[in-house]
């Protein structure tokens, strides 16, 4: 962290310092993890990072599928055309058109 605050390095440069230094306080000086063991734990680590970003990526082509066909949109009217037919009434509907847009070109900072 002081490292970071004093400008010697940046936080992805302080992260590799912190590997080293674990490495060797945790590993090497207390002989815990041998250099047999780095491998393996190279191996497991680049597994794991890889299972996360397939599940980064099908998370972001899920996302712009239901964008780029308006599902939520639909679910939405499906949602108030079930209230409609209930008689049940939303607070949503009680505001003008106007002020249901928080930012309108008449007034582009407005929230009101």
């Amino acid at each position: 962290m002081g490292g970071i605050l004093l400008g010697w390095f940046t936080a992805t440069e302080a992260a590799v310092v912190a590997v080293v230094y674990g490495l060797h306080r945790r590993g090497f000086h207390l002989s815990e993890i041998h250099l047999h063991d780095i491998w393996n734990i190279l191996r497991n680590t680049a597994s794991i990072t890889g299972s996360i970003a397939v599940l980064v990526g099908s998370a972001s082509v899920l996302s712009y599928l239901l964008a780029n066909e308006q599902i939520p949109q639909g679910i939405a009217e499906w949602i108030m055309g079930l209230s409609k037919d209930q008689g049940f009434s939303s607070s949503s509907q009680t505001f003008s058109s106007s002020s249901s847009v928080p930012f309108s070109k008449e007034h582009p900072r407005s929230f009101y």
